[in-house]
């Protein structure tokens, strides 16, 4: 009875091994920002990087959660302000942008939760994502903006 016991558990260990090793990943992906996080903490910033490339080159986006994108941003601007690294702040700027797609509440508990010294990353990437998505109209924000049109009308009112 004990021998047959065991093989029932054996199989349904060998066919539930799949579903718990996918779940092993979304765990591991986390425990992965943390390091991450815990790197930058100690001044590693390069530790940090490599982890942080390597998550986002190593997963789908769909194992990725927009919490953990909230924080690699976050992570992405921190190597942006210390190295003016352009790839970083591209990045910082698409893992905002995923991460509100898959879920702004989550984005939003994330940076509400941050620590002072890091509200200026999520300001900074709010304004930057929004400006890019919301482009402004020049004829609106600068007085010395000319529209095309009116420079055609000012040359042939002149003699």
């Amino acid at each position: 009875m004990k021998s047959f016991f065991y093989k029932l558990l054996a199989g349904a260990f060998v066919l539930m091994s799949p579903l718990l090793q996918s779940c092993g990943e979304v765990h591991k992906i986390n425990e992965r920002v943390v390091v991450a996080e815990t790197a930058m903490a100690e001044h590693d910033i390069e530790l940090s990087r490599r982890i942080c490339d390597e998550i986002l080159c190593g997963n789908s986006d769909n194992e990725i959660s927009a919490s953990e994108y909230a924080r690699l941003s976050i992570l992405y601007m921190h190597f942006y302000e210390n190295a003016d690294d352009a790839d970083a702040l591209d990045r910082a700027v698409s893992c905002y942008r995923r991460g509100v797609e898959i879920n702004a509440d989550s984005v939003k508990a994330v940076y509400s939760s941050l620590p002072a010294d890091d509200h200026k990353y999520a300001y900074a990437l709010s304004m930057i994502v929004g400006g890019l998505d919301n482009p402004a109209d020049p004829a609106v924000d600068d007085d010395r903006y000319v529209s095309p049109d009116s420079v055609g009308v000012i040359n042939e009112e002149q003699p």
